[in-house]
């Protein structure tokens, strides 16, 4: 769909489902419309156009939007509701029977109405918008994508009632789709309503009755006098339908033809949606034209009715919700968007009373479901179990892999943590006992005590693997004692890493020969290796250098130097050693998100599912 770039995206907003007929007078600029969201269904927030009105009060309006939608701003932090059960009192709307919210309530048409309940739901602001939206409709024997808009005329916990709705096929997108009333106007103007093809080349019918979707697009049925609101829990016809009962027959709307392509099924007048069932939703533009003529004809008494009482509906909703900072009065409204200044007293009381009415029954509704859905997530989460086994008590954590990954990195950790003390017990019992071997047994205290730490870290990420439980009294100080173990194994990882570096070092270990290795040891090394000296040879070309005093103490020798085997073997013991230390100190910080993606997995399901 093509996309609307001469105002902004909030001005738009604000101008759908406010436009109204051209033959009324001017229109209230109070009313302001919210960014559209709906819930249950994936929102689209591509716009139509508008089209040109010829009302020189409508131009001015669209033109002075913006200075409205800035005054309103600066206004909402001085509104005032009214309603006297706001604030910190909406907590206990609830207890308050509805009879008793009536009878608190003022309805006034001339001036704002006073002590409305509270509305909170903010579907409800949805009420008088223009919608399109995808829904599978059942033809036949196949169920089909098809394409609907139309005005939300209420909507409830389980379904949407659309009224003036037109279907198209689900891979229509021409503009057509967001305005089919101008296009049908226009074909009307052009040419005959008679069936069969005009002189333009537009094939024309009049209305067709079609199977209906019977489980999400159903039809209500119409009462003969003025009907309440459509009820979810009533039958709903899901076959033929006969309109000229509703519409007569020369106001009989078109299923045309237009550039020899099917162009729309409509008027319906009102059609019900599942809320699970819908998708693709997005928000448009009302154009001018006769649906917005009330009591004009009295054989549209009861569409007309369906109209009065969805802006009935939505002038409530957006008094309660703040949105009307202009406090326009009802009967203004309604004579504005409906084109009928003389409706009559009684009858606009009336239906605002059924549809507050109404309304604070679908809160309430809502609020109910909303509850039970809670409850029973709650219930379900406590109540499941996983299939028997070694991680049967971690409950609702067992779908979520955390408890088996655990697992994994815990007999992981563990395991690396004996590699490491088995690997060092290993060197010190096999290596040279010469030099090497007491070079090694210095950083003994740092490997054993590292790698006992790091060994309590694993066994307790796999104890608590096989006890973690979101509802488990114990699990918080298992955890605890958990992160515990594995912050001092990632500290003593990093020691160990330290040690081993510096005992890497050649300068470390050129000292530790001269200072703490006596001459008898030294002079067996040389025997076991059959070399002497360390760095030079022991020969007369050397005899008066620092390295010919503190390692040639037998005196002149031809043998090799012994650096090249010392270092060989201290490096072929410390470099595997360092390379375990490393790896151990990676799986142990992974270790310590797996714990801390427990803690934040948990968290989320209870505050998603309000389980604490």
């Amino acid at each position: 769909m093509p996309r609307h770039n001469s105002r902004g995206v909030d001005d738009e907003l604000a101008n759908m489902g406010n436009t109204v007929s051209t033959d009324s007078h001017e229109i209230p600029e109070g009313i302001i419309a919210d960014p559209p969201t709906f819930p249950g269904s994936e929102l689209n927030t591509t716009l139509q156009p508008s089209h040109t009105n010829s009302n020189a009060n409508m131009q001015r309006q669209l033109i002075n939007r913006n200075q409205l939608t800035t005054t309103t701003a600066a206004r909402s932090p001085e509104r005032q509701t009214n309603s006297p059960y706001q604030d910190s009192r909406i907590r206990h709307e609830e207890n308050i029977s509805v009879a008793e919210l009536l009878h608190k309530t003022l309805v006034y048409l001339d001036r704002p109405m006073e002590n409305l309940p509270p509305l909170t739901l903010p579907e409800l602001k949805l009420i008088g918008r223009r919608v399109c939206f995808n829904s599978e409709t059942k033809i036949g024997q196949e169920f089909v994508m098809m394409k609907y808009v139309g005005l939300v005329g209420t909507i409830n916990k389980d379904t949407v009632m659309l009224i003036h709705v037109f279907r198209f096929k689900g891979s229509e997108n021409g503009a057509y789709v967001m305005d089919p009333d101008k296009v049908l106007s226009e074909i009307k103007e052009k040419h005959s309503l008679g069936a069969g093809l005009t002189s333009e080349g537009v094939e024309t019918f009049t209305w067709v009755s079609e199977p209906m979707s019977t489980a999400t697009a159903s039809l209500t049925s119409i009462k003969t006098a003025a009907p309440d609101p459509p009820d979810p829990q009533l039958p709903q016809l899901g076959g033929m339908v006969e309109y000229n009962s509703i519409v007569s027959s020369s106001e009989r709307r078109l299923y045309s033809k237009v550039f020899a392509k099917p162009l729309a099924m409509g008027p319906i007048p009102f059609m019900t949606f599942s809320r699970s069932s819908i998708n693709n939703v997005c928000f448009a533009h009302d154009s001018p034209n006769s649906f917005f003529t009330l009591f004009r004809d009295p054989k549209r008494k009861n569409f007309d009715m369906q109209c009065l009482r969805m802006f009935c509906r939505r002038y409530v909703v957006h008094t309660v919700q703040n949105n009307n900072p202009q406090r326009i009065p009802l009967r203004d409204f309604i004579a504005c968007r409906c084109s009928c200044p003389n409706i009559d007293d009684g009858l606009l009381t009336k239906v605002a009373k059924e549809e507050i009415e109404h309304l604070v029954n679908i809160e309430r509704a809502v609020k109910r479901a909303k509850k039970k859905t809670i409850t029973i997530n709650r219930n379900a989460l406590r109540e499941y179990v996983p299939p028997s086994g070694v991680f049967s008590r971690t409950g609702i954590l067992y779908l979520t892999h955390i408890p088996q990954q655990t697992f994994m990195i815990g007999l992981i950790v563990a395991a690396f943590s004996l590699l490491l003390m088995i690997f060092y017990t290993f060197t010190l019992c096999f290596c040279t006992p010469f030099i090497i071997a007491p070079y090694i047994r210095m950083i003994r205290p740092y490997i054993y005590v590292g790698g006992s730490i790091c060994l309590a870290a694993g066994v307790f990420s796999l104890t608590h693997s096989f006890f973690m439980s979101i509802f488990h009294q114990n699990n918080l100080k298992l955890s605890t004692i958990r992160f515990l173990f594995g912050a001092f194994s990632i500290g003593a990882c990093f020691m160990m890493v330290v040690v081993v570096v510096q005992y890497l070092q050649q300068g470390n270990f050129s000292k530790f020969i001269r200072y703490n290795i006596i001459q008898n040891e030294l002079d067996e090394y040389y025997k076991l290796k059959k070399c002497r000296g360390y760095n030079y040879p022991c020969i007369h070309d050397f005899w008066n250098s620092i390295d010919f005093e503190w390692y040639c103490h037998g005196g002149f020798s031809n043998e090799t130097p012994c650096r090249k085997y010392l270092e060989h073997e201290y490096y072929l013991i410390l470099n595997p050693m360092l390379c375990t230390v490393m790896l151990l100190l990676v799986f142990l910080c992974f270790e310590q998100f797996m714990h801390f993606k427990l803690i934040y997995i948990s968290r989320m399901i209870l505050s998603h599912y309000a389980l604490t």
